[in-house]
């Protein structure tokens, strides 16, 4: 999967791609490269980021939705939102996967859109997240991370490691033997 986010403030890729030209380009750049679909997402999901409007969320992903399937017509195109109206438009313009990271928690409406397009896959992410916290709460549990009596640390580090470290380093860290005595 390639990821393409069009957000002004991207933890993966600091913006680059926030114009939909450019957008357009890194998503055909991407799929020779190898990806087998494309993710767009234009609202930020990285700890302290604002949520955005439906509207605004709209501007930023369907111009590049619409720019991927002129270039790319047999590529899948996902969808990475939490909002029903942003879905629907969305499939719409020509993406054809929906990728709610919530899990359908933020807005259960989501599970309609999904039933009627009758997607292909749903929440193409739950399935790493909830991979990610249990690797997050094993890592945390056996210690790989020390200062548990101070409750803060614990909850920043928790956040951090699930929506910030690569799978491979968190496998990595639940592997690690428990540190300390207790």
């Amino acid at each position: 999967m390639g990821v393409l986010n069009v957000t002004p403030d991207s933890f993966s890729d600091g913006g680059l791609y926030f114009a939909p030209e450019r957008a357009i380009q890194r998503g055909v750049e991407l799929v020779r490269q190898g990806a087998d679909w494309i993710d767009v997402g234009g609202e930020s999901t990285r700890p302290g980021s604002q949520r955005i409007s439906a509207e605004e969320e709209l501007r930023r992903v369907l111009p590049v939705i619409r720019g991927l399937r002129r270039e790319l017509r047999s590529v899948p195109i996902s969808i990475d939102t939490t909002k029903a109206e942003v879905a629907e438009q969305a499939l719409r313009a020509g993406a054809n996967i929906l990728n709610d990271v919530s899990g359908l928690r933020f807005e259960p409406r989501l599970a309609e859109v999904a039933r009627r397009w009758d997607l292909a896959a749903l929440d193409a992410t739950v399935r790493e997240s909830q991979r990610r916290r249990r690797l997050v709460d094993s890592a945390l549990t056996r210690g790989a991370i020390r200062a548990w009596d101070f409750q803060p640390f614990r909850d920043a580090s928790r956040q951090y490691m699930r929506n910030s470290m690569d799978l491979d380093d968190l496998e990595a860290m639940a592997r690690f033997p428990r540190v300390g005595g207790g």
